[in-house]
C-alpha cells in the first residue's frame, strides 16, 4: 500500500502573461505634419524688412531737410499773388510806373517771419550767401554750410574747375546750385542765388 509523506503541500503554480500585470500602454500621439517641418529662421524676415525701413528713413530725412510749412507757403503765395495783381507794372511798358513801383509790399514787412522759419534753415542760407560772395570761382552746392560743418566741410562740398571728378559732378545734374560767373558775384546777386539754391 502506498504511503504518503507528511510533508508540505504540494503547490501548483499558474504562469500568466506580462501583459495581465501591468497597466495597458497609452496609445502613442501621431505626430501632426506641421511638427515636422522645421520653422523658418526669424532672420529673413529681419534681413528683408532692415532695407526697406532704412529706405523709409532716408526719404523722410531727405524731405524734413527740403519740406517747408503748409501754412507759410500759403501764405506767401498769397502776398506775392496780391502783391502781383496790384502792381501798376504788370501789363505796362511806361517806364515812370515802372520808377515808381513797390516791389515789396508792406504786407511783407507785417509777418513775424521768425515764426515760419527755422533758425537752422536761416543759418543754411546765410551759409550760402557766403559761400558765393567767397568762393566765386566755384560752384556752391545746396548742401553747403549745412547746421554742424566746419570750414573742412563746407571746402569738400565745393566743386572746382580743378576737381578731377568735375564732369562726373556735373553729369549728376543736382537740382539747383550757385554757378554764376565770378564778375557776377556781388552781395545782391548772391542773395537771389542763395534763396532759389535754399529753396530748390
Amino acid at each position: 500500500m502506498p504511503q504518503f509523506s507528511t510533508g508540505a503541500a504540494m503547490r501548483t503554480s499558474v504562469v500568466a502573461p506580462r501583459e495581465a500585470f501591468s497597466s495597458p500602454l497609452k496609445p502613442k500621439k501621431r505626430l501632426s505634419s506641421t511638427n515636422s517641418r522645421p520653422s523658418p529662421p526669424l532672420l529673413i524676415p529681419l534681413l528683408l524688412c532692415a532695407p526697406l525701413a532704412l529706405t523709409f528713413w532716408r526719404i523722410w530725412a531727405e524731405l524734413a531737410l527740403v519740406t517747408f510749412d503748409n501754412s507759410t507757403v500759403n501764405q506767401v503765395q498769397r502776398i506775392l499773388h496780391a502783391a502781383e495783381e496790384a502792381s501798376p507794372v504788370l501789363h505796362s511798358t511806361n517806364e515812370t510806373l515802372l520808377a515808381n513801383a513797390t516791389f515789396y509790399p508792406e504786407e511783407i514787412f507785417e509777418v513775424d517771419w521768425r515764426l515760419h522759419i527755422k533758425v537752422s534753415d536761416i543759418l543754411h542760407e546765410n551759409a550760402l550767401h557766403r559761400g558765393c560772395v567767397k568762393h566765386k570761382s566755384s560752384i556752391i552746392p545746396w548742401t553747403f554750410g549745412r547746421v554742424r560743418q566746419n570750414e573742412n566741410a563746407e571746402l569738400d562740398e565745393l566743386v572746382n574747375r580743378s576737381d578731377p571728378n568735375l564732369l562726373d559732378k556735373l553729369r549728376k545734374c543736382p537740382d539747383v546750385d550757385i554757378l554764376l560767373p565770378d564778375h557776377l558775384r556781388s552781395y545782391g546777386y548772391c542773395e537771389d542765388a542763395a534763396a532759389y539754391t535754399k529753396c530748390k
